[in-house]
This record gives structure tokens, C-alpha cells and sequence, in this order.
């Protein structure tokens, strides 16, 4: 199991390109709550974030093995 102290973000990058679900669960415990402040501070509704925020980790993982 990968540790988050131990990967910084690029590691974790080349760990989902070869497909790794551990490191996209990382990444996206990483970042999910950043992404959806962002998307919720522009469109101001808070499922509309939410739908934002999970299409680009969905659109993350399905291009996971051409990054």
C-alpha cells in the first residue's frame, strides 16, 4: 500500500499511468476537497461542484495511461 508521506505528486502521476488504483485514491484524497472549493466558489451550487469536481477525477482515470 503506498504511503502519502512517501510519493509526492509526480510519483504518484507515474504510479496511475501504469494503472495503479491505489494512486488515483491517493491523488484523489489529495485534491478532491480543493477541487471542489474552487468549482464551488465559481458556479456558487453545491452539487453542480460536486458533478464538476467528480467528472475530472473520472476524466483523470480514464486518461490515466497516457499521461
Amino acid at each position: 500500500m503506498l504511503n502519502d508521506c512517501t510519493y509526492n505528486d509526480e510519483q504518484l502521476m507515474t504510479l496511475l499511468s501504469d494503472g495503479s488504483e491505489v494512486a488515483f485514491s491517493k491523488i484523489n484524497d489529495r485534491y478532491w476537497n480543493l477541487l471542489y472549493i474552487s468549482a464551488l466558489n465559481v458556479l456558487q451550487q453545491k452539487e453542480v461542484a460536486r458533478d464538476v469536481e467528480q467528472e475530472v477525477f473520472l476524466s483523470l482515470w480514464q486518461s490515466r495511461c497516457v499521461v
